[in-house]
């Protein structure tokens, strides 16, 4: 649904951020 969408792209979001070379 809507909410596991947003928490996914927030997850990858957050991933980015913290390690953007990753």
């Amino acid at each position: 649904d809507a909410e596991e969408c947003w928490s996914q792209l927030l997850y990858l979001l957050s991933q980015s951020i913290k390690e953007p070379e990753a």
